[in-house]
């Protein structure tokens, strides 16, 4: 003892219990009998010795069915929960090549004795400098998109050439690794509430540019109890496993996902976790540190306070309306539900000075249900937050689980927080006190922002100069001029007095003066 009991039809950590006591050595067997003929039909079991700290070391192979047989190099996949994979890489690290290449010439020996036909992965425990095998999966597996990146090939094509009996078309010494890949898989589930699946309807899916991005689902589509809660797979690749690492953290901190709960900022804290980084990880290492790494990140309190004076700079500014914006989208159609595009680019930008002089832009993206606001510091940072006010100039103010109540005021363009950490003050203006557009390229006069036309000031046929004031706008509690981008006749002017309009929307055109 420790053993552990699996079922012989079982996978992804189904059907397996840890026999840790004689006593319950009866119980257990007759409780994996049971799940094992429930789930996979068999009631077949196996019983293996129970290594509590090892490393997961796979070896992808490939066979012409003849006897050929090649491997793929190894992929290191220890981090998991409940037995399932989170976060898989290739070339594994930190081990010596000695013994690699060791374990992989095991994985090849097997496929030559069976014929093996296909893809398939060999897969090892590795305890210190001993190895155990542990199973043969006959089939393309999750984790293969970062074999794909260090090796250049594509495994389902080759997959497909060895069925069609084509043959391999490779021998092992034409297989080189390129740097190194990292997988994260991003599932709908609560890691706070034991990894439990998450279901729903994905009214926001935002993924990052500038990776492989492995997904089946879309904004809008559901999240059901009857199938595996995966959303995507963020695969990145690069020079060295230091540098993978930071891209997948950064990559994760663009993700949004909105309906469901995502195990997002479990994967962001494992990608930065220093353990990890020096690889002194084994496959039960996220189990003995679970609060730790759901923990919300403690955030440096001049980000939270720049994105509440953001956030109630935004909603203060439109309380006054007839209706809100989360419930009356029509009204505000610039900040409708699941706004397309890159959120960077989809929210309201602010322009913040603090009592230092020093100034940031924050972008504040468009209003989700429950009042939550996500904003984006310069850098890309995301903070999600929810802003309600309880009594006049008091605001409760959500920072995931955590609550803020905080006495905030706005006015003459300056935004007052009173926070635990004192009182600071905010002075935001939005930064399209000008008219969109370039002048050569583009003569349409844009609003900056969703907000009420105080004032037109020309007319159609007038003519105005390169900066005159077109129209004045009322937004966020401030008077914004619109002004012309180029010099010419102001025509197709669409708004009057009082008018209501998007970020965006065209008010008015400038004709060159020949016209």
């Amino acid at each position: 003892l420790p053993v552990l009991l699996k079922a012989v039809g079982g996978g992804g950590g189904r059907g397996q219990r840890l026999v840790t006591d004689e006593t319950t050595l009866m119980e257990d067997i007759q409780g994996a009998l049971r799940e094992a003929k429930s789930t996979f039909g068999s009631e077949g079991l196996l019983l293996e010795r129970f290594l509590p700290e090892a490393r997961h070391i796979e070896v992808q192979i490939a066979g012409d069915g003849k006897g050929h047989v090649v491997h793929l190099f190894e992929r290191d996949c220890t981090l998991q929960r409940r037995h399932q994979k989170v976060i898989e890489e290739a070339p594994a690290w930190g081990l010596p090549r000695t013994l690699l290449d060791e374990i992989a010439h095991d994985a090849v020996r097997l496929g030559e004795t069976l014929d093996y036909r296909g893809l398939g992965t060999v897969e090892f425990l590795v305890a210190g400098d001993e190895y155990f095998f542990l199973e043969v999966n006959p089939r393309i597996q999750v984790e293969h998109p970062v074999t794909e990146a260090i090796t250049g090939l594509d495994l389902v094509a080759l997959h497909l050439r060895i069925a069609e009996g084509a043959g391999l078309g490779l021998a092992q010494d034409d297989l080189k690794i390129n740097g190194h890949a990292v997988e994260a898989r991003l599932y709908a589930e609560d890691p706070a509430m034991q990894f439990a699946p998450s279901t729903g309807t994905l009214t926001t899916l935002s993924l990052p540019s500038g990776l492989r991005i492995d997904s089946g689902v879309e904004e809008g589509d559901a999240v059901t109890p009857y199938y595996d809660p995966m959303i995507a797979k963020l695969i990145v690749h690069a020079p060295d496993r230091e540098t993978a690492l930071a891209r997948l953290a950064t990559a994760l901190d663009h993700v949004a996902v909105e309906g469901v709960e995502t195990n997002r900022a479990f994967l962001t804290a494992l990608a930065r976790n220093h353990e990890f980084e020096r690889m002194q990880v084994h496959t039960r290492w996220i189990d003995g540190r679970i609060d730790q790494l759901t923990q919300p990140p403690a955030l440096a309190r001049p980000v939270l306070w720049k994105a509440a004076a953001a956030v109630l700079f935004v909603a203060a500014g439109r309380r006054d309306t007839a209706a809100e914006p989360w419930t009356n989208r029509d009204t505000f159609t610039g900040w409708r539900l699941g706004l397309g595009g890159d959120a960077l680019e989809a929210g309201q930008r602010v322009a913040l000075t603090d009592s230092d002089d020093k100034s940031e832009e924050l972008r504040v993206g468009p209003v989700k249900p429950g009042a939550r606001f996500t904003v984006y510091s310069e850098n890309g940072e995301a903070l999600t937050l929810s802003a309600r006010e309880i009594t006049p100039g008091r605001w409760r103010l959500s920072e995931g689980d955590t609550v803020h109540l905080i006495e905030a005021r706005l006015h003459a363009g300056v935004v007052e927080l009173d926070t635990p950490e004192g009182r600071l003050v905010f002075h935001p203006a939005a930064p399209l006190d000008f008219a969109g557009g370039d002048a050569a390229a583009d003569r349409a006069v844009t609003s900056p922002l969703t907000g009420m036309i105080v004032e037109v000031k020309v007319t159609n046929g007038q003519i105005v100069a390169e900066g005159d004031v077109i129209a004045v706008m009322e937004s966020m509690k401030l008077e914004i001029s619109i002004r012309a981008a180029a010099a010419g006749t102001a025509n197709n002017i669409t708004v009057s007095n009082g008018d209501m309009v998007d970020r965006g929307q065209v008010i008015a055109e400038i004709l060159p003066p020949e016209e």
